[in-house]
């Protein structure tokens, strides 16, 4: 009798719903156990020796038991093993684990041991299959409680599984199980608890193997899970080689994801939760093949070129062989097929620039593993903002559009400082007001001024979606390229960009004569409407001489109603108006230069501001600086920009994305050779975002008694710090 027949008796004999046995369409069939690729001995339950391993909570030794079971009373319950996750880390270890899980699941089918999903958040997603219905057919038992389990999780959490750097945001964009798992005809998708515990159950099981995501989290706690069939009295054991927890990446102590599962996986040991090797069972059973490739080399990071991994500078990269032992991991950097003459793997990968890593692991010159690859991209550096922005040109689409308003139907128009759906400019969380919101595919040409010198922007996925349950079941689908062409030619483009990855950065060169940008907004290949893309922070840098033509006849908005101390936090600021805020504020003061400053060239100092700032010198823009990447900024003043003996601005624009948003410690400090005046005081305040505005300061203009600073101390009371150069404007 085969494996399919003899499955069809077991649940005839159960008296399930007849609808158990008929074909899910659109379902992949399990592959066939027959001919070259299956191991040797015949399909049908038998008697397993499990070699069960706990361990003692107080001595941490290690308890091997053996237990004789019949293969048939085993359940195989599977949890969470999604199609789609936040951290693109975890996702791809999913992806790394589906050979393995395939064949050992084809196995145990044949061992007649009923395999059950319990994709939990996800099950929606499977009203109507044949897989789901019979678990909602199976009349419910009541889940007895006949004792408790308290695994305590020693691996630490990490905000993602990518480790330092651009770490990826939480959403909820999953809303299936991973495509590549095979589930067969035969199986059950079940959502809670009652209907996994009654269907074990009527199919006369007495042991659960448990496998999937992630371990210290779903597959303990999830309905359905480890933790309530323990407590309800059911012997339960985890797959150690099927499981992965979600813990953290960190390359500079050597701890890699599989660190945490192998950690978290000795945590539900000691609790008392038995774990066995399910290949190295199946092997002792008859049904596995050790001919059969299944296992990968594991990336840390790891990213792909649907869904790259960017990063600032370098990018520490580590490759693991879990169940493979006595082998030799080769990779190349090119793109290029591993083979056993490639370069092998001996300590952590540094990365500094774009690359596409591929790799695999042989044994005595052979390849034991599946080749696997990921995508690295260095980010560009943070480009200024712009001092000719977007909103105030004169835009135009595609000539079509102009031929009558039904033909403009037709497009997708963007929309100017906003979402494509009307809603505020957001990306990775962080609120923008100027920009331009598009649909993929889209575009826009802006008109190209002499006065032009460089076109600079940041680009990235609308993430509006996430205010509704962290865009439950949709975040998964964006996917946008962005392109910027210069007269028809393409001058720069992004790699795909998804949502809440950080904005690609864009600052191209105008060439002298050039007539037009062109912004275009393209799908990644999959055509969906939720490809929003927003171009934000985006126009043009102006040459210097024009700058200061803006400045001069620039009009002065003020004085301002609130007031600030600097140094300082927004959120520590008396009265608490600002306790809560997050995004974009700025601060104004007024520096009277002494009139013996004339032809010096000055420096401003702007240290440790939160998060991201940009600074003014009466209206024109002398630098721009990130905390995280260099806290300590020095910027030069020309001497053409300083007014001596009046009043002069300094203007700093802070963009602020969560926590303490200012001055963190030290006040900005204007120095003039072995003079200088620090700023340390009452600033004007206010919090929003009109740069075209608020920087401005004309001549003729009586500042505000708020905010004015006009006493020189010798440099040397205000030391200068070491720190390298800041981006220049």
């Amino acid at each position: 009798m085969n494996a399919s027949r003899f499955v069809t008796c077991l649940f005839a004999l159960a008296g399930l719903n007849p609808l158990f046995l008929s074909a899910a369409a659109g379902v992949k069939p399990p592959r066939s156990d027959s001919g070259p690729n299956g191991a040797g001995a015949p399909p049908g339950p038998r008697m397993l020796d499990l070699d069960l391993r706990t361990r003692d909570p107080e001595s941490d030794k290690t308890i091997l038991k053996r237990e004789k079971v019949d293969s048939s009373k085993i359940g195989v319950v599977i949890v969470d093993p999604w199609n789609y996750h936040w951290c693109m880390t975890a996702c791809e270890r999913v992806s790394a684990m589906t050979p393995r899980w395939n064949r050992a699941l084809e196995c145990a089918r044949r061992l007649g041991m009923p395999v059950v999903w319990a994709p939990s958040d996800v099950v929606g997603s499977y009203a109507g299959w044949p897989q789901r219905e019979r678990a909602l057919a199976t009349p419910l038992l009541p889940v007895p409680k006949e004792g408790d389990i308290a695994a305590k999780f020693t691996a630490a959490v990490g905000a993602c599984m990518c480790g330092p750097g651009v770490s990826c945001v939480v959403n909820y964009g999953h809303d299936g199980i991973n495509p590549d798992l095979v589930i067969a005809e035969e199986d059950a998708i079940i959502s809670t608890t009652e209907e996994v515990y009654s269907l074990l159950k009527a199919r006369g099981v007495t042991h659960v193997i448990y496998m999937g995501l992630h371990t210290n989290m779903c597959l303990y706690g999830k309905p359905g899970a480890l933790k309530y069939l323990v407590e309800a009295g059911m012997p339960c054991v985890l797959a150690r080689d099927i499981n992965d927890a979600f813990t953290h990446y960190d390359p500079k102590s050597g701890f890699t994801p599989d660190d945490g599962t192998r950690q978290t996986d000795e945590d539900l040991e000691r609790a008392g939760v038995p774990t066995i090797n399910m290949v190295e069972e199946l092997r002792k059973a008859g049904v596995w093949n050790d001919e059969w490739i299944v296992e990968t080399v594991r990336i840390a990071p790891w990213g792909k070129p649907q869904r790259p991994c960017f990063f600032q500078d370098s990018e520490t990269v580590t490759l693991t062989t879990p169940w493979l032992e006595g082998v030799e991991i080769r990779y190349t950097l090119n793109g290029r097929q591993p083979a056993s003459d490639s370069p092998l793997y001996e300590k952590p990968l540094s990365l500094e620039k774009a690359t596409t890593l591929r790799a695999a692991a042989f044994r005595d010159g052979k390849r034991v593993s599946l080749v696997t690859d990921a995508y690295f991209v260095r980010m560009n550096p943070v480009p200024p903002p712009p001092d000719l922005y977007l909103d105030s040109l004169t835009m135009t689409g595609d000539p079509f559009t102009e031929i009558a308003p039904s033909y403009a139907a037709c497009f997708w128009q963007p929309k100017v400082n906003a979402s494509f759906e009307g809603k505020p400019l957001r990306v990775r969380g962080r609120a923008y007001a100027k920009g331009l919101g598009m649909r993929a595919p889209s575009g826009v040409r802006l008109p190209v001024k002499p006065e032009c010198e460089r076109f600079v922007a940041l680009a990235g996925i609308d993430d509006n979606m996430l205010d509704e349950q962290l865009g439950r079941n949709l975040a998964k689908f964006p996917s946008v390229v962005f392109r910027v062409f210069v007269d028809g030619a393409l001058a720069a483009e992004s790699p795909v960009i998804r949502i809440s990855q950080e904005p690609w950065r864009f600052d191209v060169g105008i060439p002298e004569g050039a007539r037009f940008v062109h912004l275009a907004a393209m799908d990644a290949g999959s055509r969906n409407v939720l490809d929003l893309g927003n171009w934000i922070e985006t126009g043009f840098v102006l040459k210097d001489d024009a700058k200061s033509e803006n400045a001069a006849s620039a009009r002065y908005d003020g004085p301002w109603e609130d007031a600030i101390p600097v140094p300082g936090y927004w959120e520590q600021a008396p009265g608490g108006k600002w306790a809560h805020y997050d995004g974009f504020a700025w601060y104004r003061c007024y520096v009277k230069a002494p009139a013996s400053w004339a032809g010096k060239d000055l420096q401003l100092h702007v240290e440790r501001v939160d998060n991201y700032h940009t600074a003014y010198f009466n209206g024109v823009r002398v630098g721009h600086g990130d905390h995280d990447a260099d806290p300590w900024n020095r910027y030069k003043v020309p001497a053409a920009r300083v007014r001596p003996g009046e009043y002069n601005m300094v203007a700093v624009r802070v963009q602020d994305w969560g926590g303490a948003g200012g001055f963190k410690e030290e006040s900005p400090v204007l120095y003039a050779g072995d003079e200088a005046i620090e700023l340390k005081g009452v600033w004007e305040f206010r919090t929003g975002d009109d740069p075209s505005a608020w920087r401005q300061w004309p001549r003729g203009v009586d500042p505000p008694a708020v905010g004015r600073f006009e006493r020189v101390v010798s440099s040397r009371s205000v030391p200068r710090r070491e720190n390298k150069e800041a981006p220049s404007q």
